[in-house]
């Protein structure tokens, strides 16, 4: 059966010749008399390899999809010397006749796996290169991570050869590139060089290498990605937040229609202008640049999961598709619910339950989920919960190597060993779950955001602690809902890093977590408790701060905007007021 891939590169367009393969491999045998390697291929039968999967297992965790066959050539941690690898540079090299052809092109498959992207840094490459009869090394296809300088970065097409990844992103899905080869001969020697993959998600795959006679480039397109999941709202509302892919295309000779299935729509902007009817986008000179695709769940749907898919085709070229999928939710019940989150320095880190219901709760139906780095719910970070929570307590879970105030909080079995959902940065997914149904969540287990999520105007789920508002009485299942996009329509508090002062007990209100408007303006003090600095944010201008003993006599004066000392005043409770020429504020402080 012909397989469809994504066919995403063509850089020279030539007369159009009737094409035929002359040489083809796909690694399904042990290759010996297709192609040699600079040191014998290993593999750890884990995260470090350079082989042939015909020759060596490599993880059943390396996740790269649509290869030729069952076999592949993948590289991933080339430098492990204790499992087999080697200091740079690792070729891979066929030697190929080509007595008698001419106007030859090359087409292959390349994969990387996804997990833990963006992950190449800038020294990261995997060249493919040719000679004929010995002639000058020419530059074919280069694979490049997109940063100049630094690390973690998209992997792309290097288009011009400089060194920097500017064209298309390489997907976990096989995506076939394709180029043109210059002059003729007897031998062609195909080199494929690979530098710097030395850690555990850096990596490339390759399959399906064909050599043509008289080629011709394809009108090609390419998609970011095959699949977008995590849609989702609660059933009444709606539609679902925006996501995105991008959609490219060269050597067209046509337009390339976008068009959506049912349950979904799309938009070239965000914001508005979705429409379930096709997108057009038309080809200059035969290209369409890499463009911006919105994709949303429309409104309306009745409860339960939604699959669909949009589908891109310009004439001539192999039809793409990107699955979709989301869920719509019922509208919950009342339930246990995340009071508290923690991604704190090192490993402080905990979520806090909430049992607002008017009885006890049996906890060995509920069980807290993880994610990482946008992988779906990891089985490793499942964790049953045990025991009873009663009526208006908490339940904390933290990491077993947490500060002693937060481990004093928690009760025996909570306190988890890596991994467990806790053990999480500020772009995993948390999910509380009542037997198979999620009942609440921070962060989207199906995207990787980056570093984090955005909480309100200007908070994160990286280095803050998050405390729900007290008039939020239940869990939320949509993220984007909770998280809101300011800070009067988001479900929490963002605090500080490290700041613990309210775990163990819930609800809170705005004055006790010492969060008021001022001016029109929302202004967080902390800590509080506080040994030496008071801290002030949301304030954009300076005011004067007075702080009192509670007999009312005045202790300290200052003009601030940003922090006050207050390492001079004795322990005990304070008054302090914050004025400008318009409004004033009195509110107290615990000095430690």
């Amino acid at each position: 059966m012909k397989k469809i891939y994504a066919i995403i590169l063509s850089l020279l367009s030539l007369t159009v010749y009737s094409q035929s393969v002359i040489y083809s491999y796909s690694f399904e045998d042990n290759g010996a008399n297709d192609y040699t390697t600079s040191i014998p291929e290993f593999s750890d039968g884990s995260y470090d390899f350079f082989t042939s999967t015909s020759n060596n297992t490599i993880g059943s965790n390396y996740g790269v999809t649509g290869q030729d066959g069952d076999h592949y050539f993948a590289a991933q941690d080339t430098d492990s010397t204790s499992d087999g690898g080697s200091s740079d540079p690792l070729t891979l090299t066929f030697t190929i006749d080509i007595s008698g052809y001419s106007n030859l092109g090359l087409k292959i498959l390349v994969a990387e796996d996804d997990n833990g992207d963006p992950k190449w840094d800038s020294d990261d490459s995997v060249h493919i290169d040719y000679t004929i009869d010995g002639g000058t090394s020419t530059s074919l296809i280069w694979i490049e991570s997109e940063a100049e300088n630094g690390t973690n970065a998209e992997t792309r097409i290097d288009t011009d050869f400089d060194g920097v990844g500017d064209g298309a992103a390489i997907t976990e899905a096989f995506m076939e590139l394709q180029q043109s080869i210059t002059g003729t001969g007897s031998t062609l020697v195909l080199t494929i060089t690979y530098s710097n993959l030395h850690y555990g998600s850096e990596d490339l795959a390759i399959d399906n290498i064909r050599i043509f006679e008289g080629f011709s480039a394809s009108p090609t397109l390419l998609t970011s990605t095959n699949s977008i999941s995590g849609f989702n709202y609660i059933e009444g509302s709606g539609p679902s937040s925006e996501k995105t892919f991008t959609v490219s295309g060269s050597d067209l000779t046509g337009d390339i229609s976008i068009v959506p299935s049912n349950n979904f729509e799309i938009s070239t902007t965000t914001g508005d202008n979705f429409t379930q009817n096709p997108l057009v986008l038309s080809p200059t000179d035969g290209s369409v640049a890499n463009t911006s695709i919105y994709v949303r769940m429309i409104s309306g749907l009745t409860a339960g999961d939604i699959s669909s898919s949009v589908s891109i085709t310009s004439d001539g070229a192999d039809q793409s598709s990107i699955d979709l999928s989301g869920t719509v939710y019922s509208v919950p019940s009342q339930d246990l619910f995340i009071s508290e989150y923690a991604e704190g320095s090192s490993n402080n880190k905990y979520v806090e339950i909430y049992n607002p219901l008017n009885s006890a709760v049996d906890l060995s139906n509920y069980s807290l989920k993880g994610s990482n780095n946008g992988s779906g719910w990891k089985a490793e970070r499942d964790f049953a919960l045990t025991g009873t929570l009663n009526s208006g307590e908490t339940l904390i879970v933290c990491t077993d190597q947490a500060d002693a105030s937060i481990l004093g909080l928690t009760t025996e079995g909570f306190q988890l060993g890596y991994e467990s959902p806790v053990h999480y940065n500020g772009n995993d997914a948390i999910g509380l779950f009542n037997d198979s149904n999620l009942i609440d969540i921070i962060g989207d287990p199906d995207s990787d955001p980056g570093s984090s999520w955005s909480v309100g105007a200007e908070g994160s789920t990286k280095d803050r602690t998050l405390v729900r508002k007290i008039s939020v009485t239940q869990g939320n299942l949509v993220w984007s809902t909770s998280a809101g996009t300011t800070d009067e329509n988001s479900e929490w508090f963002v605090l500080p890093k490290d700041t613990w002062t309210f775990a163990g007990s819930h609800p809170h209100t705005e004055a006790a977590l010492s969060i008021f408007n001022f001016n029109n303006q929302v202004v967080k003090v902390y800590p509080n408790p506080v040994q030496t600095k008071l801290n002030f944010s949301g304030l954009t201008s300076p005011v004067k701060a007075t702080v009192f003993d509670m007999l009312g006599k005045r202790q300290l004066q200052s003009e601030v905007i940003n922090s006050l000392d207050v390492s001079s005043l004795k322990s005990g409770l304070y008054m302090v007021e914050i004025k400008n020429e318009n409004n004033a504020k009195v509110f107290n402080i615990l000095k430690k």
